[in-house]
């Protein structure tokens, strides 16, 4: 019970049909992000050791929890001054945020830190960083230059 030669080209058309739209699903549904669309969040650690890798991890969540519920409480509080608008947290009010915190930020991966029992010097900036590629769950942000905020360790050797 063979497929006659209709049936194949039948067939092979609806095999082009299928690989066809599963490329174009794919293509439409990976991340159309730039460089421009964030703003990325790098620590570098004082040296490779497990130690200072640990307080690396430590500094990086204390200062994004900071951050993050004062940008929420930030655009909370302007959305309750406009009447009838949607709060929304922007890549503009998130660059003015960090320049404005600059020194609160620092202060704060300080605390850590010395929390943790280290005394290494803290050094926070924004600006444009290489940064290696890293990945969030399914996410892959590939290496490249970065509008970055990044706090540096120490002697910020990793």
């Amino acid at each position: 019970m063979g497929l006659g030669k209709k049936q194949m080209r039948l067939l092979f058309l609806l095999l082009l049909c299928v690989f066809v739209y599963t490329s174009w699903v794919i293509y439409n549904s990976q991340s159309k992000l730039s460089n421009d669309d964030f703003i990325r969040f790098h620590v570098i650690a004082n040296s490779d050791s497990t130690e200072d890798q640990e307080l690396k991890l430590k500094v990086r969540d204390g200062v994004l929890a900071k951050i993050n519920n004062e940008l929420v409480e930030e655009t909370m509080a302007s959305h309750d001054q406009q009447d009838g608008s949607t709060a929304s947290l922007d890549l503009e009010s998130s660059r003015q945020y960090i320049k404005d915190n600059i020194s609160v930020i620092e202060d704060t991966a300080e605390q850590i830190i010395q929390e943790n029992g280290y005394d290494y010097t803290v050094k926070a900036e924004l600006g444009v960083k290489w940064i290696p590629q890293k990945t969030y769950g399914e996410v892959i942000f590939p290496s490249g230059n970065y509008e970055a905020l990044n706090i540096t360790i120490g002697k910020g050797r990793t």
